[in-house]
């Protein structure tokens, strides 16, 4: 059976993914370091997270990639060395030194992601700006952003300010599985222009906001089933 690999985003950890189930495939989440049951370690860069999540799934056989936010970013770098059947990517938008400073809003909450230490009312914010169906799943992801151990969220922020990331829109490009890049219909972190304007895989949109498989699991999964039908077994 093949692998459906879950990878949340930053300050989440693979609890996004409960109400995610996929029927003919084994999904697979796990917590990236500093995140949820995982300690921080040695890591110390956004690559070593991708290094830390190539090292865990990369003796699982056939596997197909599901990336939210961070985790899609992780998934992007993942084509580098592996080759999934298939890349889904949620809240993503492709990356690289031309791109990053237009693939996000300016006015979102967006950098509080990448702020060391946040306070209670700062992780409610945040919280809040990346659910509009679910509202009442504003305090189990509050919690999840308090519990991450800050020193990861200033190494990723540390990484991408000195640029420390392959060119992503050209690792999609050569990939020659099918690619699919969501963009949640209400999120208020990615911008939507520049989603759209994309050519490096087929974007797709879906109802809902920033952390999907939370805002709109039923929508997510409905979409899941009918696109990796092809690849059931």
């Amino acid at each position: 059976m093949i692998k459906l690999i879950c990878i949340h985003g930053n300050s989440l950890d693979r609890s996004i993914f409960d109400l995610i189930s996929v029927e003919g495939f084994d999904k697979v989440t796990l917590d990236l370091p500093g995140h949820g049951s995982s300690p921080l370690g040695n890591v110390s860069s956004f690559q070593d997270l991708v290094d830390n999540v190539y090292e865990r799934i990369n003796q699982m056989g056939e596997i197909i990639l599901l990336g939210c936010s961070l985790g899609g970013h992780i998934a992007h770098h993942l084509l580098e060395r592996l080759n999934p059947q298939a890349l889904i990517t949620i809240s993503a938008p492709p990356l690289n030194l031309e791109t990053v400073g237009v693939a996000f809003n300016k006015d979102s909450l967006a950098n509080l992601l990448f702020q060391t230490h946040l306070t209670d009312a700062e992780a409610d914010r945040l919280a809040e700006s990346m659910l509009s169906l679910r509202k009442d799943q504003k305090s189990s992801l509050r919690s999840l952003i308090l519990a991450t151990d800050p020193e990861a969220r200033k190494s990723i922020a540390q990484s991408l300010l000195k640029g420390e990331f392959l060119d992503e829109v050209k690792l999609l490009d050569r990939f020659q599985g099918e690619k699919i890049l969501i963009f949640p219909t209400l999120d208020r972190i990615v911008n939507r222009e520049h989603f759209q304007a994309i050519k490096v895989g087929r974007v797709c949109e879906i109802s809902g906001n920033h952390i999907l498989p939370v805002d709109n699991p039923a929508g997510l999964n409905e979409f899941l089933s009918c696109e990796l039908a092809k690849f059931r077994k």
